[in-house]
C-alpha cells in the first residue's frame, strides 16, 4: 500500500493514500482518505485542498469511511460531490463475554464432531472458487455505479492476497470441498477478524457458526474481538447478534467519481 499524504490546515488535518490494490481491480486512479481530524471551522479548506490534489494528480475516484455522528464532516463530504454508498458497523466482544454466551457454548460444545473438516491450508484455485460472485455485500458492490465484474476482481484479489499473506486462517471443508473460510489477526490481545465467507449452499447448514465458533475459541483468554460488517448484511449480523457481538460505531461509506470514466 502506498504511503500516506497529509494535508494540513491549522491543528487540523486530513490524511490520505493512493489505493493501488483498488486500482488494480477497478482499472482506475483510487485515492483513500483514511483519517480526518478536523475543527469545524478547518473542513471546508481541507476538502478543497484535497480536491485540488486530486484534480492534480489525475485522481479518477475517491472513498472514504466516517462515523455516522460526526455529521459536520458527512455535510462537506456530501456539498463536494461525495456520495453515500454504504454503510457498515463495526461490531465487538471480548473473550470473557463469549465465555457466557448460551449460543456460543452449545455450538464450542459440538465441535469436536467436526475437527476433521477443519483445515488451516488451502489451494488457490479452492479458494477462488468459492470467493468468486459470492460477495453481496461491501463498500463497492454496494454501489451501483461499479460493475459487477469489478467488485468480483477486487474480492478475488483481497481473498489472494490474504491466502499469501502473514493473517492467521481457517477453512472448514465438507465432503472434501471447502465450505467456508476466515481470515483474522491477533495482535497483544486484540483480534481482528478481516475477512469470511461461506458457501451459499452452506449458508442455512450451521456451517457459518461451526468456523465462528471454531475461531473464536482459538482466541486467547482476554481478547478484545472486533469486525466491520456491512449493515445491508442480515444474515452475518445476526450471526455475530447471537454470539454477543454488540454494535459498538456505525460507518458511512462515501464515493466520488471526478469524470464520466467508470470502472471496466
Amino acid at each position: 500500500m502506498a504511503s500516506q499524504n497529509k494535508i494540513q490546515e491549522g491543528e487540523s488535518f486530513m490524511a490520505h493514500r493512493n489505493n493501488e490494490w483498488d486500482e488494480k481491480s477497478l482499472g482506475i486512479k483510487v485515492n483513500e482518505i483514511i483519517e480526518i481530524e478536523a475543527k469545524t471551522e478547518d473542513l471546508d479548506n481541507l476538502i478543497k485542498n484535497y480536491l485540488k490534489y486530486c484534480s492534480v494528480n489525475s485522481v479518477d475516484f475517491s472513498t472514504v469511511r466516517v462515523n455516522e455522528e460526526d455529521r459536520k464532516s458527512r455535510n462537506i463530504l456530501e456539498n463536494n460531490g461525495f456520495k453515500m454508498k454504504e454503510i457498515s458497523y463495526t461490531v465487538r466482544t471480548s473473550k470473557q463475554k463469549l465465555n457466557s454466551n448460551k449460543s456460543y457454548n452449545l455450538i464450542k460444545n459440538r465441535l469436536i464432531k467436526y475437527k476433521n473438516e477443519f483445515a488451516h491450508l488451502c489451494t488457490e484455485d479452492e479458494l477462488l472458487k468459492l470467493s468468486f460472485e459470492m460477495f453481496d455485500h461491501g463498500r463497492f458492490t454496494e454501489d451501483p455505479e461499479i460493475n459487477t465484474s469489478s467488485c468480483h476482481r477486487r474480492n478475488d484479489q483481497w481473498a489472494q492476497s490474504l491466502l499469501k499473506g502473514k493473517d492467521k486462517k481457517l477453512f472448514l471443508k465438507i465432503n472434501g470441498k471447502l465450505a467456508a473460510f476466515m481470515f483474522y489477526q491477533e495482535k497483544g490481545n486484540e483480534a481482528d477478524l478481516v475477512l469470511a465467507g461461506v458457501a451459499k449452499e452452506h449458508r442455512k447448514s450451521g456451517a457459518a457458526y461451526n468456523l465462528w465458533v471454531q475461531v473464536l475459541s482459538s482466541l486467547k483468554e482476554d481478547a478484545q474481538i472486533k469486525t466491520c460488517i456491512s449493515a445491508a448484511n442480515f444474515p452475518i449480523l445476526n450471526l455475530y447478534m447471537s454470539l454477543g457481538f454488540k454494535v459498538s460505531e456505525a460507518l458511512v461509506g462515501y464515493h466520488k467519481f471526478y469524470s464520466n470514466e467508470k470502472p471496466l
